[in-house]
């Protein structure tokens, strides 16, 4: 009882350790350390940002079902904060998404599953654990800066919206180890600069239409998960028989 009161006080992960102690018939006693670690976290289901709303880096944030953000209200995530999502559950943002790291304290979006697939290799290492972060046609003025986004079935997805607004500015951040595109952007206005965008299953920067910059970054797919058939980018003027607009794609000492 201690200790789980330890762990739920615990901002940092706790380190426990027991043993199983097992006597033979013939009265040999022998025993096997197990160690783990135990971590308190804020959970949230169904979770609805209503008004504007910070999230801090004390704990890190479980979400059970998609944590969505309301049209016109804004959710801030300070430096260092972590996000762990559940299987298929995302970010949805119909109002606005202020990420706020820092190269110290990156904020971290994954999935929750701490486990291992097998011998060195982590769950959080495999593609599909979670959905995405996505910015649906409502949510404008959007900013990114030192996120680690990995292992999720998308990354950042940008739906339709007006052109001439901005729509995301994404910078000094990691999109990483998706199974769907790594960053998708759909007819709308998008600065990227100093991101490592790499090991999508589908398209490590997939682009139909609007109006795209990036600079100073990389753009890297060397996928070893079965399944993916994208490339490191691809754009174009239409999807099947809708026209998309290509306004302006510039890409800039840029590594592909």
């Amino acid at each position: 009882i201690e200790d789980d009161y330890i762990i739920a006080q615990a901002n940092e992960p706790v380190d426990e350790e027991d043993k199983l102690v097992f006597s033979t018939e013939a009265g040999v006693v022998q025993s096997v350390t197990l160690t783990a670690s135990g971590q308190a976290v804020l959970t949230l289901t169904a979770q609805r940002i209503k008004e504007n709303t910070l999230f801090n880096a004390h704990r890190p944030y479980r979400i059970l079902d998609s944590l969505v953000v309301e049209q016109g209200q804004t959710l801030t995530l300070a430096a260092g904060t972590r996000l762990y999502f559940h299987p298929q559950a995302e970010l949805i943002v119909h109002g606005t998404l202020q990420i706020l790291g820092s190269l110290q304290e990156p904020v971290v979006l994954r999935g929750d599953r701490m486990g291992y697939m097998f011998n060195n290799q982590p769950y959080d290492r495999i593609p599909g654990q979670w959905g995405g972060v996505r910015l649906t046609a409502t949510s404008y003025n959007n900013y990114i800066n030192y996120a680690d986004i990995h292992s999720g079935n998308y990354g950042v997805r940008v739906d339709s919206g007006d052109v001439t607004q901005n729509k995301l500015i994404l910078e000094n951040s990691v999109i990483h180890n998706t199974s769907g595109h790594g960053l998708d952007i759909r007819m709308a206005n998008v600065y990227a600069g100093n991101c490592q965008l790499t090991n999508a299953g589908g398209d490590c920067v997939h682009v139909r239409g609007g109006d795209v910059t990036l600079v100073h970054s990389t753009l890297a797919r060397f996928y070893v998960f079965t399944g993916g058939s994208g490339v490191a980018l691809d754009f174009a003027n239409f999807d099947g028989p809708v026209r998309l607009p290509i306004q302006s794609l510039q890409l800039a000492n840029c590594i592909i």
